[in-house]
């Protein structure tokens, strides 16, 4: 092995030092040759001096243009399909792997996505430099191990174990992960076998966003052609063996009539067969429409999506196909389910949601430990089972139609009157509560509570029968930095004691703009009740920054990024 070592660095020095040859020897030829030219040809006089001084430059020219040559050859090794310039989209052939694992025929997706992926000369049928029999080992197939002291010049991170090359190139997105293989024969398979999948249509963007309007209108249509051709080599070429564990891909659906939604099933379809069990979409414009029946998976435990619209029997499909899922998260989606059930979900989580129907929608959800019904849009979400919440968050902004009213806000809290956390905000239609109605229950278990600006109403109205309920309270948060949709007061009420005990209190947290004038009365109220200044903490925000939203994330503990499947069940 030390004797094969030395002859590779004995070859490597062999070729340096025919190469500085062959380029003395072109110099000197070429240097005499011009001489010759300018001396008799063109006659002009010319002295060793300043021929010495322009040798140089133009060997100095020469080596840049060699240099650019190679760099630009080194690029060539790069898959054409990730560097974005394609004149027609791609489309599956009935013999790629993807759709021959989708007929059932593992053993035929084998033999072409391995044997015949090598045949093809990887990518495109254009054959990369150095392609020798080696190459067609199974990508898992090592060398035996060198000695260290002689192996000075070895590459170590190839040397490193292939979970651990996977775990690196997991931190990177799928096109960066495809471009690795040109780093060495030992990475030139090893994109095929990453657990996770990250495609995103923004880093195939100049400005990595994609708005829909204006003259880029054909460019980013391009894009899309680009983007859904990438994902779908992506996919095909990958090893029919290896298994995935999270599935990204933010995609863009130019045109309603646009069969970018049945690529995007497709994707989903695959990266579920592949066992992930964590599914993330978002989708730029147009809705996509989920076909239900490629929710089967008994592997699939979080799913979020942005942007997408689910149809009847979507929540059904997922209660039947998928009995490991435990998280769901929706961002700007439409539901047109009238009934949401679960008995497996943990977490929960409707954000800026349109329920398609106008009248009540039943929700019964009897595993669920965190709620979130945020901005939900039309409908109103009737909660049915919830024993076994512990965290909740409602907020209700600019509510404003009519079939609104001081019972909905009722079902809502007694729905949650055994939680420990509570974020609670309302800012629409005027609210005015009736002596009689007990609106707000005894929370027995609360211990954080997060209201906004509108409990300050009628000299601190809702504020107080909160305080009045919840004698188990520890930390109380008011942020009346919000974008409110009417500046006037929206909840009205009068109450014939105004005292309270708190006897757990012991901080309260402003979050405001400055020299907001609601700041000194809230002070002075808890002041009055019995707390000292230093339990009150007031944090400003500028105008110009963020505005504080009271729709945080942070109880929900909802994590996008990469992690192993070991730390989530530790949770």
């Amino acid at each position: 092995m030390e004797q094969g070592h030395r002859q590779f660095i004995g070859s490597d020095c062999l070729r340096a030092y025919l190469g500085f040859s062959s380029l003395s020897v072109l110099l000197l030829l070429g240097g005499h040759v011009a001489l010759l030219l300018l001396s008799r040809c063109l006659r002009l006089p010319l002295d060793a001096v300043s021929f010495a001084l322009l040798l140089p430059n133009t060997a100095t020219a020469l080596a840049l243009v060699a240099l650019v040559a190679i760099a630009a050859f080194w690029f060539t090794l790069l898959p054409e399909w990730t560097t974005g310039r394609y004149s027609s989209p791609w489309r599956w052939s009935s013999t790629s792997p993807l759709v021959l694992a989708e007929r059932g025929d593992p053993s035929a997706a084998r033999r072409h996505g391995v044997a015949g992926f090598h045949a093809r000369h990887l990518f495109d049928e254009r054959r990369l430099s150095g392609c020798s029999a080696a190459m067609e080992e199974p990508p898992g197939k090592k060398g035996p191990a060198m000695d260290p002291a002689q192996d000075s010049g070895r590459d170590w991170l190839s040397g490193l174990p292939e979970g651990v090359l996977h775990r690196i190139m997991s931190f990177l997105d799928s096109r960066q992960a495809v471009r690795t293989c040109v780093l060495s024969r030992r990475w030139r398979d090893l994109w095929r076998s990453v657990p996770r999948v990250h495609a995103d249509i923004y880093d195939f963007t100049p400005d990595g966003t994609i708005d829909g309007e204006g003259e880029e209108d054909v460019e980013e249509a391009e894009v899309v052609v680009v983007f859904n051709r990438f994902v779908n080599r992506l996919l095909e070429r990958r090893d029919p063996t290896a298994s995935i564990e999270t599935f990204f891909f933010r995609c863009c659906i130019p045109d309603e009539d646009d069969d970018g939604s049945a690529d995007a099933n497709r994707w989903i379809s695959y990266g579920l067969q592949k066992n992930a069990w964590f599914l993330e979409v978002v989708v730029q414009l147009n809705s996509l429409e989920l076909d239900r029946s490629v929710f089967n998976s008994i592997y699939l435990r979080r799913i979020a999506f942005g942007n997408v619209f689910m149809d009847q029997g979507f929540f059904k499909q997922l209660q039947i196909g998928c009995p490991a899922l435990e998280r769901l998260y929706l961002d700007d989606c439409i539901v047109a389910d009238d009934e949401i059930s679960s008995n497996t979900l943990k977490v929960l989580t409707f954000d800026t949601t349109e329920f398609c129907y106008e009248h009540r929608i039943s929700i019964s959800i009897p595993t669920v430990t965190t709620l979130a019904l945020r901005n939900t849009i039309c409908g109103k979400p009737v909660l049915k089972d919830v024993a076994s919440l512990v965290s909740a968050s409602v907020v209700l902004y600019c509510v404003e139609s009519g079939n609104f009213d001081a019972y909905d806000l009722r079902h809502y809290l007694w729905s949650f009157s055994h939680v420990k956390d509570l974020i609670f905000s309302y800012q629409g239609r005027k609210l005015t509560i009736e002596n009689n109605l007990q609106w707000c229950p005894k929370f027995f278990n609360l211990v954080g509570l997060t209201l906004g600006k509108w409990c300050l109403n009628a000299n601190f109205y809702a504020l107080i029968v909160f305080l009045q309920n919840s004698p188990r309270l520890e930390k109380l948060t008011l942020i009346l930095a919000e974008d409110n949709c009417k500046t006037s007061e929206v909840f009205i009420g009068e109450l014939e004691e105004k005292s309270f005990t708190c006897e757990h209190l012991t901080s309260v947290e402003m979050k405001c703009w400055e020299d907001d004038p609601l700041v000194i009365n809230v002070v002075d109220f808890f002041v009055g009740s019995g707390m000292s200044s230093s339990q009150i903490h007031i944090e400003y925000e500028d105008d110009d920054e963020d505005q504080f939203h009271i729709e945080s994330d942070d109880m929900f503990g909802f994590e996008f990024e990469y992690e192993d499947e070991d730390e989530d069940e530790d949770e």
